[in-house]
C-alpha cells in the first residue's frame, strides 16, 4: 500500500538537493533520484541522473536506470504546454538544474490537480479568466501534470516560486487547447502578461535559454526589451535557438503573442493577412461547436466588414428592425444581425429550435449588447398557417413602422418557413439573403455573399 506523497518544498530540496554533483555518491544520487521519482529527469543534473543511472545497473533495476539514463521529452499531447522554472539557489542546491521544465497540461471539464504548487494554480486561474473574458474559452479547464504518473506519490502544492514569468506559456497551452492547436516543442516562452500593462520583464532568462536550447527548441520568446541581451548571449550559448519578441508596445493579448501565434500557426490575432490561415485552421476543427465559436470569433468580423462595404448605404442608414428565423445552419443569424446591425431584432422559431433560439439570442446580445433582441415561437404546418402566424408576429414587433425601416433576413430557417416569410413581408421592405459555399455541413470562410433587394 503506498505511502503517504512526498511534500516537495523549499525545505526539503534543501535538505535533499544541497551538494556537490561532483562529490556526490552513486548511492546518494540514486536514493534522490528514487525520491523524485517521475520528476527525476526534468528537474535533476545529468550528472546526477547518471550515477542514480549506475547504481540503479548494480542493483539490477533495469527499468529505472533507462529512465535516468533517458532524456526527458516535452507532451505533444492536446492542451500539452510546459514552464520554466528557475532554481532560485543554484550554488546552494547544486544537484538541481539552474532550471527545470515542468510538463502540464490543460484538460476540459477537469478540474486543476491539487498535488501543482498553489502559486502556480492561482496564476492559471487568472489566465483562464482572463482568456475566458476575451471569448477565447469557454467552460471549465483544468491545469494537470503533463502525464498522469509525473506526480506520483509526490505533492507540490507547497512549493514556492515566481511563477507569474509562466502566464504566457500557460495562455498559449490554453488558446492551443482551446483552439484545437497542435504545440510544438520547439517553441519556448516566458513572459508575465497584466491587462494594464501589457507583456512584463521577467527573470533568469539565461538559464531558461540553456534549458530550452537543451531540449531542442529553435525559438524562444521573451519579453521584447529583454531580446537584444538575451541574443548576445544566444550567439555563444545557444547559437541555434532564434531569440522572438513578445510584443510590449500594446495592450492587446493577441497582438503581444502575435510572433509566437504566427509560429504555432494559430490564426487569431489581428488582421485581414490571416484569411487564409483561418480557413484552413477551422476546417481542421473537428468538434462543431468548438468550430463555431472559432467562425464567431475570429472569422465573422472579417466577413461583416467585407459584406457591410457591399451593401447599399440606405441598408445600412438609421435604426433598422430585423426579423430572421431560426435554425440549425451554421451560425448564419449571427453573420447577418451583425452585418445589419439593427437597434431590434426578432428570432422567429418552431418548437424543435426552441433551445436554439435561446443560445441564438445570448450569443446576439453578447455581440451586440446595445440591440434589443426577442424570441417569438412561431407554429404553423402548412405555408398558410405560418404566413398568418408571420403577419401576426411582425405587426406585433413592428406596428405601423415605415418598411424602409424593416429588414428580413431569409438566409436560413426551413424552406416552408422561409416561403411564408417572404409572403407576410410588407412591400417595400429590406430584404437579405447571405450565401455562402458548404463543405461538411460548414460553411467555407471567406465564400459568404450577401443579396439584398426591396419587396415588390
Amino acid at each position: 500500500m503506498a505511502g503517504h506523497p512526498i511534500r516537495v518544498t523549499e525545505a526539503w530540496l534543501r535538505q535533499c538537493c544541497a551538494g556537490s554533483p561532483e562529490q556526490l555518491s552513486p548511492a546518494r544520487a540514486y536514493y534522490l533520484a528514487a525520491k523524485l521519482k517521475n520528476l527525476a529527469p526534468w528537474w535533476l543534473r545529468p550528472k546526477v541522473l547518471q550515477q542514480a543511472a549506475l547504481h540503479a545497473t548494480e542493483l539490477k533495476l533495469d527499468d529505472a536506470a533507462r529512465q535516468w539514463n533517458r532524456s526527458p521529452q516535452l507532451p505533444t499531447d492536446p492542451g500539452a504546454c510546459w514552464i520554466a522554472v528557475i532554481n532560485k539557489y543554484p550554488a546552494e542546491l547544486a544537484l538541481l538544474r539552474p532550471a527545470w521544465a515542468l510538463p502540464l497540461r490543460w484538460w476540459q471539464g477537469k478540474h486543476h490537480d491539487p498535488r501543482l504548487p498553489a502559486g502556480l494554480l492561482a496564476l492559471a486561474d487568472e489566465v483562464r479568466r482572463e482568456l475566458e473574458r476575451l471569448g477565447e474559452v469557454v467552460g471549465q479547464w483544468g491545469l494537470l501534470p503533463g502525464s498522469p504518473e509525473l506526480l506520483d506519490e509526490l505533492d507540490l502544492s507547497s512549493l514556492e516560486g515566481h511563477w507569474h514569468s509562466a502566464w504566457v506559456p500557460l495562455a498559449v497551452g490554453l488558446l492551443l487547447a482551446a483552439w484545437e492547436g497542435q504545440p510544438d516543442r520547439t517553441l519556448w516562452a516566458t513572459g508575465q502578461w497584466v491587462p494594464t500593462e501589457g507583456i512584463r520583464p521577467v527573470e533568469g532568462l539565461q538559464a531558461k535559454l540553456a534549458l530550452a536550447h537543451s531540449f531542442g527548441a529553435r525559438a524562444f520568446f521573451a519579453p521584447e526589451s529583454q531580446t537584444e541581451d538575451l541574443r548576445a548571449r544566444a550567439r555563444t550559448q545557444a547559437p541555434t535557438v532564434e531569440i522572438l519578441p513578445l510584443l510590449q508596445s500594446t495592450f492587446d493579448l493577441p497582438a503581444a503573442l502575435d510572433l509566437y501565434l504566427e509560429q504555432l500557426d494559430l490564426p487569431i490575432g489581428r488582421g485581414q493577412h490571416l484569411k487564409t490561415k483561418r480557413a484552413a485552421h477551422f476546417n481542421r476543427i473537428r468538434d462543431t461547436n468548438t468550430a463555431q465559436r472559432f467562425y464567431r470569433k475570429h472569422v465573422l468580423p472579417d466577413v461583416i466588414e467585407d459584406l457591410r462595404q457591399r451593401l447599399p448605404p440606405d441598408l445600412l442608414a438609421g435604426e433598422k428592425k430585423l426579423v430572421t428565423i431560426v435554425s440549425k445552419g451554421f451560425d448564419l443569424v449571427t453573420l447577418a444581425v451583425q452585418v445589419i446591425q439593427p437597434a431590434d431584432c426578432l428570432l422567429l422559431h418552431d418548437r424543435e429550435l426552441a433551445e436554439s433560439a435561446h443560445d441564438h439570442k445570448a450569443a446576439v446580445q453578447q455581440q451586440m449588447p446595445g440591440a434589443k433582441v426577442t424570441a417569438r415561437l412561431v407554429e404553423g404546418s402548412t405555408r398558410e398557417e405560418l404566413l398568418a402566424a408571420f403577419r401576426r408576429q411582425i405587426e406585433q414587433f413592428a406596428p405601423q413602422e415605415p418598411p424602409q425601416n424593416l429588414v428580413f433576413d431569409l438566409t436560413s430557417g426551413k424552406r416552408i418557413m422561409n416561403l411564408a416569410l417572404y409572403d407576410a413581408i410588407p412591400p417595400a421592405s429590406h430584404v437579405i439573403c447571405v450565401q455562402a459555399d458548404q463543405h461538411d455541413g460548414r460553411p467555407v470562410p471567406y465564400t459568404e455573399q450577401v443579396h439584398a433587394w426591396r419587396k415588390a
